[in-house]
């Protein structure tokens, strides 16, 4: 029970700093995708960072075992481009829409309604179209250092690079 608990609270910290970071706001969102807010954009690293350093801590401590999910790039790209026209056409992501819908924007709402809607049509479209998929361009539960033969801290060093030159870049106020 303590751990429902302690999830509610992580949950509402979550959806409160997305409501305060104005992540709840389709307008800021759909201007961070024309690359219009650069401060949505380094909000997006600065997480991004942050669950990159974290993760590799709790691997390097061994605190939790950490299990990867299959590769199956196909099915990634089709749900990729799935979320992000969604997101781009509403301004909300699954979680945001979750906030918005709590402080009362009706629009998240009918979000949420239509992520219910594209669940239960996945559910049967799932044995028949989307199984099949799932198989082709599959890697298993390899990840990219065992894919490419370049060590874990290899790819660390290059995303974390990438993340902080996004950050330096975004500071340039004509950009």
């Amino acid at each position: 029970m303590s751990t429902l608990i302690v999830n509610l609270i992580l949950g509402i910290i979550f959806g409160a700093s997305l409501v305060l970071a104005g992540f709840t706001e389709p307008d800021r969102i759909i201007k961070a995708l024309r690359l219009r807010d650069m401060n949505m954009i380094r909000s997006v690293i600065v997480i991004f960072l942050f669950v990159l350093i974290g993760t590799c801590l709790i691997k390097i401590l061994g605190t939790v075992e950490i299990e990867n999910t299959p590769a199956a790039i196909l099915s990634l790209i089709i749900g990729g481009l799935l979320f992000g026209t969604g997101m781009g056409l509403t301004g909300y992501t699954p979680g945001t829409s979750l906030a918005g819908t709590a402080c009362g924007k009706i629009d998240a709402l009918f979000v949420i309604l239509g992520m219910f809607f594209g669940g239960y049509v996945y559910i049967f479209l799932y044995p028949p179209a989307i199984r099949p998929l799932e198989n082709i361009l599959n890697y298993g539960k390899e990840t990219l250092p065992k894919i490419t033969h370049i060590p874990d801290f290899v790819w660390i060093i290059l995303f974390s690079t990438a993340g902080l030159i996004v950050l330096f870049l975004t500071l340039v106020k004509g950009l």
